[in-house]
This record gives structure tokens, sequence and C-alpha cells, in this order.
């Protein structure tokens, strides 16, 4: 009798092992269906790929050379939008 209760006990372990590794499996495809980068993401990372893609452009914006005329203008364009400092 006890060889009949071992094989059962040893078939329902299998049994729940297979379900274990069934459910993990689901729920990590379900994890990656949520959290998964759609196209579109992936498009806008391969536009910001390369070096120095943050460098401001120099048509656009003239870069300042002299520390203290960047100040002046800064401290201009505060008092400008009434933001004083302390």
């Amino acid at each position: 009798m006890s060889t009949n209760s071992q094989k059962w006990n040893s078939k329902q372990n299998i049994e729940k092992y297979i379900v274990i590794t069934c459910m993990s499996l689901a729920c990590a495809g379900c994890l990656w269906w949520i959290f998964a980068p759609s196209a579109t993401d992936k498009e806008k990372e391969a536009l910001n790929t390369g070096l120095n893609v943050n460098v401001p452009d120099p048509l656009e914006d003239v870069i300042i050379e002299n520390k203290k005329e960047a100040y002046e203008r800064n401290v201009g364009s505060k008092k400008e939008r009434n933001i004083y400092l302390p």
C-alpha cells in the first residue's frame, strides 16, 4: 500500500513542479508583454544614439565666449522677468 501512496506523492510532486513552471513562464510572458519597448520607442532611441547628441547648434544661439558677459546677460534677463536674486 505504501508503494501506491509513494507513487501518488511523486506524481503529485511532478505535476506541482510542472504547474509552477508553466505559471512562472506565463507571468514572465505577461511582464514582457506589458513592459517591452514599442517600435516607436525604439525609433526614438535610435535617433538619440551617437556622439555628442546634446551639443548646441551654433547657428541658433550665440555662444558667449566671455564668462562676465554671460553673467551680465543672465542677470539682465532675470531682471526683465522681475526675478530678484537673494
